[in-house]
């Protein structure tokens, strides 16, 4: 363990309360329906002090992980000379943790400093990882670690048992260019419990946007009355100018500011097309359709497009709940912990990296953006510098001559 990172942690411990709190998450999933691929979601909130180096963060994120994983979150000890809280590209990106203005249980309650790495993996890795058993049915493994520095144990759960809420997404990218639209058809399905009834629900998705696309919020709010839909970002600036190269990971939240309705499913329905063993269920459906932009990225020799690709979003959910002759019980924001992805044949076969039988093996959306080419470099350059010296000795001539 590096000097730095044991500063951090001894940080972490003075400015700590007496309970110890929880500093860092992290989850495994194969809750989707991509045979053979894991997401991975890590958090970690960042030290307040503003002269402490990005790679932090990095180091413990390494500590919440298998070793054998480790490679999974390389942590380039170079960039403490950058700009301070710069993100170890392109993994980490920052935001605040009170990203929906009210409580939530998403990643930390509060409005701390949170850097996040989320990334696809292949599942076969985990082979001599001996605690995380990966079942038919899909499984989530997490653990965290704790303000003294320590780390729990892992905690492994089936897909079809986590919590109360089971959500179903599919995302598409239509368009072409650098300007598409984002698709993202979200069910989240609510298992009964007795003669409780769910009422006034919402329901929102948070996107990491990687350096090669982003989400314009200023465009997003001037289309909310149209759309009914609220856009937030706890990232602290998103700069719609900058090239991937130059830019960073940032997180953008959207949610249904009214309620949504609620509908009642068939049991026997339910039973078999989404393996819920529960006698009453409801399904809340909202289809999200937002604008997602990609940026110029570095001109290459060979191809005419770059893939740009964006990993499914995580899903929030808010009812509250009633009972005959009682008060509804407001709920706060839960994070929706088995998510599926479904992903149809045509949409699998146009997610570049499928096999012949057309099974994707990505759980991840990909975008063919154009990108420049590297053998016209110095012609741009000469033509540029022509026009702009022309420009000038022009601008010279016209005043002179005035």
């Amino acid at each position: 363990m590096s000097a730095t990172l044991i500063l951090y942690l001894l940080f972490q411990v003075v400015h700590s309360s007496l309970e110890r709190t929880i500093v860092g998450k992290i989850s495994l999933s194969t809750c989707h329906q991509i045979t053979g691929k894991t997401i991975v979601r890590s958090y970690m909130k960042l030290t307040p002090d503003p002269l402490a180096p990005p790679y932090f963060a990095c180091n413990l994120f390494q500590k919440l992980v298998p070793k054998h994983l480790h490679h999974y979150f390389p942590c380039d000890a170079t960039a403490q000379h950058d700009t301070v809280f710069r993100p170890i590209r392109p993994y980490l990106s920052m935001f605040e943790a009170d990203i929906f203005n009210s409580k939530t249980s998403f990643p930390f309650v509060g409005s701390e400093r949170v850097g996040e790495m989320s990334f696809e993996m292949e599942t076969k890795d985990f082979a001599d990882f001996a605690d995380f058993t990966v079942s038919g049915d899909g499984v989530r493994a997490s653990r965290e670690m704790w303000s003294d520095g320590s780390v729990s144990q892992w905690i492994t759960s089936e897909c079809n048992s986590i919590s109360e809420y089971r959500a179903e997404i599919k995302i598409s990218v239509q368009g072409t260019g650098y300007h598409q639209t984002l698709l993202n058809e979200v069910n989240v399905i609510v298992k009964g419990k007795g003669r409780k009834k769910w009422n006034n629900c919402q329901v929102a998705v948070a996107y990491t946007m990687e350096t090669g696309q982003y989400m314009d919020l200023d465009e997003l709010r001037e289309a909310q009355p149209y759309s009914n839909v609220t856009a937030v970002s706890g990232t602290w600036s998103i700069d719609v100018e900058k090239p991937a190269e130059q830019s960073t990971r940032h997180f953008v939240t959207l949610r249904t500011p009214a309620t949504l309705t609620i509908e009642s499913n068939d049991a026997n329905d339910v039973n078999e097309a989404n393996e819920i063993n529960e006698k009453e269920t409801s399904t809340i459906h909202h289809v999200f359709q937002t604008p997602v932009h990609f940026r110029y990225q570095r001109a290459q020799s060979e191809q005419k497009t770059s893939p740009s690709c964006i990993l499914p979003p995580q899903v929030f959910v808010r009812c509250n709940v009633g009972q005959e002759g009682k008060e509804e019980e407001k709920k706060e924001w839960v994070m929706v912990e088995q998510v599926v992805l479904k992903r149809e044949r045509k949409d699998r076969k146009e997610n570049k990296g499928d096999d012949s039988d057309g099974v994707g093996i990505s759980t991840k959306i990909c975008s063919k953006v154009p990108v420049g080419n590297s053998h016209q470099s110095v012609f741009v350059s000469y033509m540029t510098a022509f026009a702009t010296f022309g420009g000038a000795a022009a601008i010279a001539f016209i005043l002179f001559r005035v």
